[in-house]
């Protein structure tokens, strides 16, 4: 009887334990099929999605077709035809708001709205304590650095590094400077549009970040 009665425990286990294999071996098929379609699959986009996606593009462009018109009315107006102020500084007639958002434009990217926010998504807000770390440190560079450039009327750090040592060092800077930005900055932020590209469209990668370094210079 007691045989018995450990046979039929020893089977019924079995059986419990092949019944648990079977069903994470579903789990986690299913959850391969899903996350594959997730990636394979392009993201159906809804009327408004197109609507809202559009009608950024059509109010970006006009923006930006008025005030390059006004600027380039402005710079043939000009004696010299525009300078370094006009480019870097937009001849030192804009407000703080206009500057404080011109700076977090040019330094937001694809890779911050897709990497850090997989990042945080995925490990937790962590990532993000780097990024409000460089509020403080854009503090002091403009309190230090600021009057410094405004008193020498000078608008970048190679210009500044001219003056105070020697045009072979802003060369070098200039160099080192653009590789960085090229290996780092750049390549992440076309590897990034492309993966958005991929996801929502169902284009290929590379083709999309072809197209993403085609449109850049234009």
């Amino acid at each position: 009887m007691d045989h018995a009665a450990i046979a039929a425990a020893t089977m019924a286990t079995t059986s419990s334990t092949e019944a648990a294999v079977d069903h994470a071996a579903i789990a986690a098929a299913t959850m391969a099929t899903t996350s594959s379609t997730a990636i394979d699959e392009p993201v159906q986009l809804a009327v408004i999605d197109i609507v809202l996606i559009a009608a950024y593009f059509l109010m970006v462009s006009a923006v930006a077709c008025v005030y390059w018109l006004k600027e380039r009315r402005a710079a043939r107006a000009a004696p010299g035809g525009g300078s370094t102020d006009d480019f870097f500084l937009a001849g030192r007639s804009m407000t703080w708001p206009a500057i404080g958002l011109s700076l977090f434009v040019s330094n937001i990217g694809s890779e911050h709205l897709v990497g850090l926010a997989g990042s945080a998504a995925s490990s937790g807000l962590a990532v993000g304590l780097y990024e409000w770390s460089a509020g403080i440190h854009i503090l002091v560079l403009g309190f230090l650095m600021a009057p410094i450039y405004l008193r020498a009327r000078i608008a970048t750090l190679p210009e500044y590094l001219e003056r105070r040592y020697s045009r072979r060092l802003r060369s070098m800077l200039s160099l080192v400077s653009l590789a960085i930005y090229v290996f780092t900055k750049l390549s992440v932020s076309v590897f990034s549009g492309a993966t958005v590209l991929h996801t929502v469209f169902g284009w290929p990668v590379q083709l999309a970040a072809i197209g993403l370094v085609a449109l850049h210079p234009a």
